[in-house]
């Protein structure tokens, strides 16, 4: 029996979609006896998972230690060769206030009439310390794991907020 997993037409551009499929089979021998069995099967566009553990706030003077994990969808170990940068947040000043409400999809002011009338609300995803900029990085790491490894940071970190991102060199994501 022949099973092709497919990401369906309608989400071929989505990167961070997981699509499970649960194949059952059930086969009867010719004395009557009966097994059954299913599987899940996991696609993605992704299909390596990396997997941080860090402490959110740490000592500046101690080093930053933490475990990174490489798995497949399936959680099997996987050996990858990883770039892993830390880079201070810029954060902005004045700080936005946090958003009361969800981000509008679409909006009517533009960036400069809304700061006008609202000089402390964020407008778009300004309160959103995902999308501050960063310093240049602080450290830079080659490393090549495999499945769960120790991660470690210098200390000496100025205060602030870091953000750490990580890529796959084996296939640049």
């Amino acid at each position: 029996m022949n099973f092709k997993a497919e990401i369906p037409e309608e989400a071929k551009d989505c990167l961070a979609c997981i699509y499970t499929y649960v194949v059952h089979a059930t086969i009867t021998d010719q004395a009557g006896e009966t097994q059954t069995t299913q599987k899940s099967i996991r696609i993605s566009r992704r299909p390596v998972e990396v997997k941080v553990s860090m402490p959110s706030a740490i000592e500046s003077s101690d080093p930053a230690k933490g475990k990174i994990e490489v798995v497949n969808l399936d959680g099997v170990p996987l050996t990858r060769n990883l770039k892993i940068e830390l880079s201070e947040v810029r954060i902005p000043d004045p700080l936005p206030f946090q958003r009361l409400w969800q981000n509008p999809t679409h909006y009517t002011l533009s960036r400069e009439e809304f700061k006008a009338r609202f000089p402390f609300l964020p407008y778009k995803e300004e309160s959103n310390p995902a999308h501050w900029p960063t310093k240049p990085p602080s450290m830079t790491q080659s490393k090549t794991v495999e499945g769960e490894v120790p991660l470690e940071f210098p200390g000496g970190l100025r205060p602030g907020v870091y953000r750490l991102v990580i890529t796959d060199m084996d296939s640049g994501d």
